[in-house]
């Protein structure tokens, strides 16, 4: 659900009375649509892990660098 709301907070128009639907699980998706939401979310999962990975590896860069006094 978390990867849905990610895709459906970044467009630029509210979401329509179909997509409610479906997600009240009172409508059926159909297999096309589908196949592109589950493309976008799949874009969305893999932008989360790259952006925790990136910050993982700043906080290990950052942790060893020590100030010179």
């Amino acid at each position: 659900m978390y990867r849905l709301y990610l895709i459906l907070k970044d467009r630029s128009e509210p979401p329509t009375e179909e997509e409610k639907a479906i997600a009240a699980g009172k409508q059926v998706l159909d297999p096309s649509k589908a196949t592109k939401y589950l493309e976008q979310l799949q874009r969305a999962s893999t932008s989360i892990v790259e952006a925790f990975k990136n910050q993982h590896q700043n906080v290990a860069v950052s942790s060893l660098h020590v100030p010179s006094e």
